[in-house]
């Protein structure tokens, strides 16, 4: 509105000017060429008129101009407005700024290896007498991955483990007149399991050292195991044959020690698992046992401590 005011004003001082001209040049000139005169002025009012109303013109054009582009602005702030401010949520910037920990491209080889042992004899524990042990785990992994987007991998893992244990003897005293013993036990597991998994991770700090990770991972595994028991004419042989499902959520912190490799470590938080066992003894009776499991919480006993390399 004050654009078209100025405008207004600026057209009737120059209306008002080219009068007063017109006038002066009738006054100061003789009767002789007075219809001369009156030519050449009304030629140059005409002429003066007309880029007048050009420059009119003009303006208009660029308010009109103006007035769609501010439109326009309206009507995106409100729809923005909208968006931001959709069922009452207020827009918030908590600075948080992405930095690309693993880029696009990254191939992503890890492993871990370990081994336990238990070992006792004639040892006591509150109610457990003469124990004589010796128990074995060995482990192992391998996995390989591949960023298919910056901070996404997805790979396969696979993993086995053994378990031995010998047991000579284990009494078990729950009062004077009730005493169990078990002798001569033997049991030897082992388990291979395959898994898909996706990882997400997300950088810690601006460094670029320190980051943390996430893995969804499906795993498949099967086994065998073979328990022996009793010794002589009575010796009691059990074979089993084992198989499991899993779906588990395992949060883990990777540090670089160098640009290539990485020490990593995880934890299992939430795990659904599946597992049948089938037993057959002495190759005539037959069992099976069935279990399923759902935890949201975490295990100690699948932490995972090992190397990453990054190419």
């Amino acid at each position: 509105m004050k654009i078209k005011s100025i405008v207004a004003t600026v057209s009737l001082v120059a209306m008002l000017a080219i009068t007063q001209q017109s006038m002066a040049q009738s006054n100061d000139s003789t009767q002789n060429n007075k219809i001369e005169n009156k030519e050449k002025t009304k030629t140059l009012s005409e002429a003066q008129l007309t880029e007048l109303t050009s420059a009119m013109e003009t303006i208009q054009s660029i308010l009109k101009e103006h007035e769609s582009a501010a439109a326009e602005q309206a009507i995106a702030t409100q729809n923005t407005e909208k968006k931001s401010y959709k069922f009452g949520a207020t827009k918030m910037d908590r600075g948080i700024k992405h930095k690309t920990f693993v880029p696009k491209g990254q191939l992503i080889i890890g492993g871990t290896i370990g081994y336990n042992q238990f070992k006792a004899s004639d040892y006591e524990f509150l109610m457990i007498k003469d124990i004589g042990a010796n128990i074995r785990t060995t482990g192992a992994k391998v996995s390989a991955a591949w960023a298919f987007t910056d901070d996404v991998a997805a790979g396969i893992m696979f993993d086995y483990s053994r378990i031995q244990a010998d047991l000579d003897n284990i009494d078990i005293n729950l009062s004077e007149d009730m005493v169990f013993s078990i002798k001569d036990y033997k049991n030897i597991r082992h388990v291979y399991t395959a898994s898909a998994f996706l990882r997400t991770y997300i950088n810690i700090g601006n460094s670029g050292r320190f980051g943390m990770y996430n893995d969804v991972r499906v795993s498949f595994g099967g086994g065998q195991g073979k328990i022996i028991n009793g010794e002589g004419k009575e010796l009691v042989g059990t074979y089993e044959n084992i198989q499991n499902i899993g779906l588990t959520l395992s949060p883990g912190i990777a540090v670089f020690a160098t640009d290539f490799l990485a020490i990593g470590a995880s934890v299992g938080i939430l795990g659904f698992n599946y597992s049948r066992t089938e037993q057959i003894t002495n190759q005539v009776y037959q069992g099976s046992f069935e279990s399923f499991s759902a935890n949201f919480k975490i295990n100690l006993l699948s932490v995972n401590l090992g190397l990453q390399f990054y190419f």
